[in-house]
């Protein structure tokens, strides 16, 4: 089981409610590296605000997701834009709800990243392919990356295909959808 899961079960929460402790945990808690060394919180400023009791869990999660979505060539991390941009965004959480943090923060993403998911849909497409592996009895693999018009055609499709059939006898079909594909 995921961690998710397990916190699910330990504190009866949901799903979403888990996901965001778990993040929260990672952005400001220290880590270990694979040598056991310990590392710094991901969030080093957001860590140090939300321990000093200075912002609050939903702000701190705030930052370290804004932060965490803007591509590294936005962020330009080896000149430390990325820690000016937490900075700016935990000194404007000390003195503002976390509503009002979610807003701003999305403007300053929206001001550092104006062509992001523009970007993205367009990296998708360059990125698309579409490979039918043969083997030797006649059956193949299909694999790729596909347009989202193809994807719904192709979704569309293997639903169609993926119908139960009734047996010879009029027995049920025990395949599950994939293998009836």
């Amino acid at each position: 089981k995921s961690e998710v899961d397990f916190l699910r079960q330990l504190l009866t929460i949901g799903a979403v409610d888990a996901s965001r402790r778990l993040k929260l945990a990672a952005a400001v808690n220290p880590r270990r590296s694979f040598a056991g060394e310990e590392l710094p919180p991901e969030h080093e400023d957001v860590a140090a605000a939300f321990h000093a009791g200075a912002i609050s869990a939903a702000a701190a999660l705030t930052i370290a997701t804004t932060v965490d979505k803007l591509p590294a060539q936005t962020l330009d991390l080896e000149h430390g834009a990325g820690r000016a941009v937490e900075a700016v965004l935990v000194d404007f959480a000390r003195d503002n709800d976390p509503e009002t943090l979610r807003r701003h923060a999305k403007t300053v993403a929206y001001a550092l990243d104006q062509d992001g998911a523009f970007r993205e849909a367009e990296q998708r497409d360059r990125d698309r392919e579409l490979s039918l592996h043969r083997r030797p009895d006649g059956s193949g693999r299909l694999a790729g990356q596909v347009s989202a018009e193809t994807a719904e055609y192709l979704d569309t499709l293997l639903d169609c295909l993926g119908k139960p059939q009734p047996g010879e006898n009029g027995e049920l079909d025990r395949r599950t959808p994939a293998q009836r594909r």
